[in-house]
């Protein structure tokens, strides 16, 4: 009986252990933002490589504890953003983040190159965006 209880629970173990990759999907949610600004996720996203002189020209807004390396980031979503408005804000929630540096990232529709917004350890980020266009999220490690 304990043979068979034993060989039980060890396959359930195995079977959730297999099975967790398939449900790994970072959730990222539009948790407020001012009225008039809207987001739509892009099909394809953008290279971790394309961020690096953001990073590195918005050194300033990494705080002490986020480390937010170009080579050691990880792009967990692109959108486009729209504003109706000259300024607007977003809240975004992203999930499973709690203990790690997140980072936002902002190309106006008019610019050429990347920005950092803003950047912090947590699950919550948020931005001002002065135009449209598109915003990327990462995650440091």
């Amino acid at each position: 009986m304990k043979r068979l209880f034993a060989l039980m629970l060890t396959a359930v173990m195995l079977a959730a252990v297999f099975a967790i990759p398939a449900f790994a999907d970072v959730q990222i949610d539009l948790l407020m933002s001012t009225p008039g600004v809207s987001i739509e996720r892009a099909k394809q996203g953008v290279k971790p490589e394309e961020l690096a002189d953001a990073i590195e020209e918005g050194a300033e807004l990494i705080p002490e504890e986020c480390k937010l390396d170009p080579e050691r980031i990880t792009v967990l979503q692109t959108g486009t953003l729209t504003c109706e408005e000259e300024d607007g804000y977003a809240t975004f929630k992203v999930w499973s983040t709690v203990k790690r540096t997140i980072g936002l990232f902002f190309l106006a529709e008019d610019a050429e190159s990347w920005e950092l917004l803003s950047c912090n350890l947590g699950d919550v980020i948020e931005g001002e965006f002065e135009a449209s266009g598109t915003y990327a999220i990462v995650v440091g490690w």
